[in-house]
């Protein structure tokens, strides 16, 4: 899907967003923002799992220096 229009779905569900903003990331991770906020429109019902994506750590930890 072409960069243009990820942004024009991502803001029909998150109109908070700014466009410049949005234009700052690459068209895998505007489509992986828009699955995640389309997943997080679905009603929570029992047996839905969350889908972990494999490439992004379930915990992260700040480590001050």
């Amino acid at each position: 899907m072409p960069k243009e229009l990820l942004i024009e779905k991502i803001r029909e569900i998150n109109r908070t967003v700014s466009v410049q903003w949005l234009r700052e990331f690459s068209a895998p991770k505007l489509a992986e923002y828009l699955d995640h906020l389309e997943l997080l429109r679905q009603p929570r019902v029992r047996g839905r799992a969350w889908r972990h994506r494999a490439a992004v750590p379930a915990i992260l930890v700040h480590v001050p220096e």
